[in-house]
């Protein structure tokens, strides 16, 4: 069956035999990438290898052979043209990625399973996210995208729209930034942190934090500033319309003191 399979192949032309398989035609090989190599008829010469750091596999006869930053297509033809030049009549060589492992990126912070992932082929930011389980929470709105000291900053939300997609590279570092928050203490019904948004108000985020208890003095809240500022805000006429709803910013403190009376 063997011998038949190697009569029709070699009836194909040989860039045919070396586009076939499943890797990605534009695959770069790389240390630590495990290949299969294929003579057809020469079972001798076949075997699966891995590329060592200094970029090479042992090939019988033709000895070492230079593979990173080459296809499987282009590992194929050279090593075809080395076994025919003396050793071999028009010999048929067909090579591809048994196992990845040259290609990585890290991807980190606000994701579902934050680790080192193996690209296989081009791969967009938001596939690379993927590959992490994706954002922890729906407030990540902001991913990083560290290549060397080049760091490039984009909206989440954005990514999938953009008409370019953004690739990562091997090497990358891809880091999805918490969400930003307020915490709320006080006479709250849930006292802690709640998910910050551009414009986000002082009445706003006490409906995140489920309303005042009753024994809130809404008239005697204040915010705490980030930078240690602080604030007194009258929340009750502030939803009596008669004072302006305060913006909140990140890591502010929005605290609801007891009532008085």
């Amino acid at each position: 069956m063997r011998m038949l399979s190697a009569l029709l192949l070699s009836t194909l032309p040989l860039a045919a035999l070396a586009e076939e398989g499943s890797t990605d035609p534009t695959y770069k090989l790389g240390a630590g990438d495990t290949i299969t190599i294929e003579v057809y008829g020469e079972d001798d010469l076949s075997r699966e290898t891995v590329i060592t750091s200094t970029c090479n596999v042992e090939v019988p006869l033709i000895g070492t052979v230079v593979v990173c930053g080459r296809t499987t297509k282009e590992v194929g033809l050279v090593i075809q043209e080395r076994l025919a030049n003396g050793y071999l009549v028009e010999p048929n060589v067909f090579v591809d990625v048994a196992k990845y492992g040259s290609q990585k990126v890290e991807v980190k912070g606000a994701v579902k399973k934050p680790g080192v992932y193996v690209l296989t082929g081009p791969t967009t930011l938001s596939e690379a996210i993927t590959l992490a389980g994706g954002p922890d929470s729906p407030n990540v709105i902001e991913v990083h995208r560290i290549t060397g000291e080049d760091t490039q900053e984009y909206g989440l939300a954005a990514l999938d729209a953009r008409q370019t997609p953004v690739w990562v590279s091997p090497g990358d570092i891809v880091v999805l930034q918490p969400p930003a928050m307020v915490q709320v203490f006080g006479h709250v019904k849930t006292s802690g942190p709640v998910a910050f948004h551009p414009g986000l108000t002082v009445t706003e985020a006490l409906g995140l934090a489920g309303g005042a208890t009753e024994l809130a003095g809404l008239g005697r809240a204040y915010i705490r500033r980030a930078n240690g500022d602080r604030e007194r805000v009258n929340i009750r006429r502030v939803q009596l319309g008669k004072d302006p709803d305060p913006k909140l910013e990140p890591d502010d403190q929005l605290v609801i003191r007891r009532s008085i009376f």
